[in-house]
């Protein structure tokens, strides 16, 4: 059982550190606060908290764009996905409310190679 577990936690903790990939090479930059966050280059995150959930609308990126999302969840931990914009340059991603504490959700765009953070949006649970 504990050989099983430890093999477990290091398949969970592989997943992680190549899902927190995009994140760890990400230059510095973007916006952030509460009403949402942009960068000179026009992508914007704005978003909506509504009962136990977010959600998160991404504007200004190129049509077809692959975007990271680096999610900050209360309590520290964290969540990472890929998300496609679509034909406007624009995308929605929702995100369950786990407990209270300070959330942050940063988009970063393949930018000369390097993926870097180009809009943030954040909210107090």
């Amino acid at each position: 059982m504990s050989k099983k577990l430890s093999t477990a936690a290091v398949i969970g903790s592989l997943v992680l550190v190549l899902a927190l990939a995009p994140a760890a090479f990400a230059g510095k930059g973007g916006a952030g606060g509460k009403g949402g966050g942009s960068t000179s280059s026009g992508t914007a995150l704005n978003g909506v908290v509504s009962g136990g959930s977010y959600t998160v609308t991404g504007t200004g990126f190129r049509a077809g764009e692959l975007v990271a999302l680096q999610i900050g969840e209360a309590g520290g931990c964290c969540n990472a996905t890929n998300i496609v914009a679509d034909s406007s340059g624009s995308f929605t991603y929702s995100g369950s409310i786990w407990g209270s504490g300070v959330y942050t959700v940063s988009a970063s765009e393949l930018v000369r190679s390097r993926w870097t953070i180009v809009a943030r949006w954040s909210f107090t649970a």
